[in-house]
């Protein structure tokens, strides 16, 4: 007959905590982490500036009244 101990210590290898990213893995992300940052506001930024170009700097205020 299984004791408890036994159950609890056949647990799935899916719920074990994640293992600790090495030094190198670790630099490589924060890296590519920067890069998709910069890369989203300065996307976000041209999406902006083009509005403020289109509809702020032509005058162009009553667009909708089409």
């Amino acid at each position: 007959m299984m004791d408890l101990q036994d159950i609890h210590e056949d647990k799935d290898p899916a719920e074990a905590p994640p293992e600790d990213m090495s030094p190198k893995r670790s630099r490589i992300m924060t890296i590519l982490f920067r890069i998709f940052t910069i890369l989203e506001f300065g996307f976000l930024g041209f999406i902006l500036f083009d509005l403020f170009r289109k509809y702020i700097l032509t005058g162009n205020l009553d667009w909708w009244k089409k």
